[in-house]
């Protein structure tokens, strides 16, 4: 079996995946935006500085979810992690910028 069709038929709708590099300016930069149709979603550090991720943009830096420098991940899914796959993401950094890649998977 295919599997788009393995997928279609556990979730009941086809999914897509999009993913983008986002420039983190401190002191923080929204790297992905509330969407309750997203079931999952990775972002990978490629910078020389640590980042810090959190669902609310007043979480301080070095609090929440740390992504280490040169490839560090954190990654959500919606079975494993529930609804906070839906919320928004804020990067936060201490001084300068960082570069990360953020892959998205939503419902079509």
């Amino acid at each position: 079996m295919p599997v788009h069709d393995y997928l279609k038929g556990r979730y009941g709708f086809n999914l897509s995946a999009d993913d983008r590099t986002v420039t983190v300016t401190a002191p923080l930069t929204q790297v992905l935006s509330n969407n309750p149709r997203r079931v999952g979603w990775t972002v990978c550090n490629r910078s020389s500085y640590p980042i810090s991720l959190s669902f609310k943009w007043e979480t301080p830096f070095g609090e929440g979810l740390l992504v280490p420098a040169g490839g560090g991940v954190v990654s959500m899914f919606l079975e494993e992690d529930g609804e906070a796959v839906f919320y928004p993401v804020f990067a936060r950094l201490e001084a300068g910028t960082a570069t990360v890649w953020v892959y998205e998977v939503v419902e079509e």
